[in-house]
């Protein structure tokens, strides 16, 4: 079954593509992109989702992140 999202692939490959941009335009490493887009996942879920959501929703994207690797 498809997933379906509300936002656009335009929306989503243009935030991607921007946040893809500031990485490689400021040299970064993969080992502190990695940290600086989990400690941001981090901040957006505390500041975002009801206290018991949150650790299933970190699963979710958790597994939707180890799926994405898979194929």
């Amino acid at each position: 079954m498809p997933i379906i999202s509300k936002y656009s692939n335009e929306e989503i490959n243009n935030l991607t593509e921007e946040l893809l941009d500031l990485v490689q335009n400021k040299n970064i490493s993969v080992d502190l992109a990695l940290i600086a887009l989990g400690n941001t996942v981090t901040n957006i879920i505390d500041a975002n989702v009801k206290p018991e959501q949150k650790v299933a929703l970190a699963t979710s994207f958790a597994d939707a992140l180890k799926a994405s690797l898979k194929q």
